[in-house]
């Protein structure tokens, strides 16, 4: 049947011609779907929903469009479904992100790069010789809301020593995570040296730190 379809489209037969030569029936032919066509029949109904989630939210991926459906419309879809129907409707080629600008500091640091990099110059061959501190961000309740988890640990072993969550990106949020490392080093009775290196992102919130 597919044979006979693609014939008729490529324009190589008629259809009277193409069911003569395939002993098959016109009627047979006209009600004969492809499974594209019936897989995207089938979950038409939802092409509105979606469209409207991807304009709301132009920066979701397959995960939180998900998601957001689930949310919003009550809507059950698989992941791999979901990724086939924006591919055939032609969806998920015009979502753009739009990237942050850098600022002056980290045009300069990314200039410089290893160069200011201490972490990078320096051999880690032992724990508490180095800390690390990174901000993540955590997106929950349906990509609706996101909080910020703020982390300290040793570069050698990934141990965390201390971490906050915030549903703010602020310097606290950093310091509080600082602080709660150093207690708990303080807890263990391990001291920390003078010379200890403490490795942080570009970000803001460490202007205070």
């Amino acid at each position: 049947m597919e044979f006979a379809r693609n014939k008729v489209k490529e324009g190589n037969f008629s259809i009277n011609r193409i069911c003569q030569l395939t002993g098959i029936s016109k009627a047979t032919f006209y009600n004969h779907k492809n499974p594209q066509e019936r897989f995207e029949e089938k979950y038409v109904h939802l092409k509105k929903k979606v469209e409207k989630t991807i304009k709301d939210n132009s920066a979701y991926g397959i995960r939180r469009i998900k998601q957001a459906l689930k949310d919003k419309y009550k809507v059950i879809i698989g992941k791999e479904t979901l990724g086939k129907l924006l591919k055939i409707w032609g969806l998920s080629f015009k979502r753009k992100i739009k990237k942050r600008k850098r600022s002056i500091i980290q045009k300069i640091l990314l200039s410089l790069s290893d160069r200011t990099n201490l972490l990078i110059r320096t051999k880690i061959t032992k724990p508490m010789q180095a800390i690390t501190s990174d901000i993540s961000e955590i997106i929950f309740n349906g990509g609706k809301e996101k909080c910020y988890l703020a982390v300290h640990k040793d570069a050698l072993g990934q141990m965390v020593y201390g971490f906050k969550v915030s549903m703010n990106m602020e310097t606290n949020l950093v310091l509080n995570s600082l602080k709660e490392a150093l207690d708990f080093l303080k807890k263990k009775k391990i001291k920390v040296k003078k010379e200890i290196l403490f490795h942080s992102d570009q970000g803001s919130q460490y202007t205070s730190y």
